[in-house]
């Protein structure tokens, strides 16, 4: 009797798919990023195998909150899901759409438009990351503050450098190390750190003497700076790197799948890419290998999809859970 999530290969609609295109990305609305291999243009399908938008433009970003970035003739702008064009392409350079509105860059600063391609923001910064948890980091004069969605500088630009909200605090840099600050601008966590990632699940990935582990919002150590390579949490799990070997940790800092591999990815949808003797496959929580370690190149699940790559890297495919 075959295993109900037995490997399958995507039985495509539109036929030779997999012989005229190259598989980029898999997104999160099960839309597909492809190029075309003679004249390296990129264009979407569907996970039924059909091309919903040709491969007319120079390069594309993800779909977010309904549209996604496009270039054409070094200029950006935005199509939704059926490929028409929402937003002309007049930016040097356009950034995905987060909390309804998208980073622009034109003349050569930034500023955020909405949907309807209307300027929110004027194009004053000299950089400009996502909104997240309602505040944007931008840089002005070299250095870095938060803005609210009307542009009002809620934070000033007074750190070298900020990383976006998450879970209510957000990395910044003053003086070569890293502490936390809340949305108040009141510093939770102090300066103290070489290097400072995002909070998610509760543990964010903090560095000290060229070490990395995890603190909490509190500021505590939860698992010491012992690893030479740290990923966030995911899932439950995070993957470290320690002598030169990946596995995974629980929050308790057990060891839960053994250092055994040259390379893993974080978990997503239940299943993790992991390396071994040059090869890739895909492991369970558990560490029990799922899809075969045979493959030359992987792409972590998303809609059930990933996107392998075998036969000595020549030949791609799309693979389901």
């Amino acid at each position: 009797m075959k295993r109900k999530n037995m490997l399958k290969v995507l039985i495509t609609r539109n036929k030779y798919i997999g012989e005229n295109h190259y598989f980029e990305k898999i997104f999160s609305n099960g839309t597909i990023l492809i190029s075309d291999k003679k004249t390296d243009l990129y264009g979407f399908m569907n996970k039924e195998g059909e091309i919903i938008i040709p491969c007319i433009y120079n390069n594309a970003d993800s779909f977010s909150e309904g549209l996604v970035a496009i270039s054409k003739n070094n200029k950006w702008g935005y199509i939704n899901k059926e490929g028409k064009i929402i937003i002309p392409c007049i930016y040097d350079y356009a950034n995905s759409f987060s909390e309804g509105l998208a980073a622009v860059k034109k003349n050569n600063k930034w500023g955020y438009i909405n949907k309807e391609g209307k300027i929110i923001i004027p194009c004053i910064y000299d950089y400009a990351n996502s909104f997240s948890e309602g505040l944007a980091a931008v840089k002005k004069n070299n250095k870095w503050g938060y803005i609210n969605k009307e542009g009002k500088e809620i934070i000033p630009c007074i750190y070298d450098y900020a990383n976006s909200f998450s879970e209510r605090l957000a990395a910044v840099s003053k003086n070569n190390k890293w502490g936390y600050i809340n949305k108040e601008r009141k510093e939770i966590i102090p300066y103290i750190y070489d290097d400072a990632g995002p909070f998610n699940e509760g543990l964010a990935v903090v560095g000290k003497n060229d070490k990395l582990g995890y603190i909490n919002k509190e500021g505590k150590e939860i698992i010491s700076c012992v690893y030479d390579n740290a990923d966030s949490f995911s899932e439950g799990l995070a993957v470290v790197n320690k002598f030169g070997n990946y596995g995974y940790i629980n929050k308790d800092k057990k060891k839960v799948i053994p250092h055994i591999y040259d390379m893993a990815c974080s978990f997503s949808e239940g299943l993790a890419v992991v390396r071994k003797n040059n090869k890739l496959g895909f492991i369970n929580k558990k560490g029990k290998e799922i899809i075969p370690i045979i493959y030359n190149r992987g792409s972590y699940f998303s809609e059930g999809l990933s996107i392998v790559t075998d036969n000595n890297g020549i030949q791609q495919k799309i693979i389901m859970k």
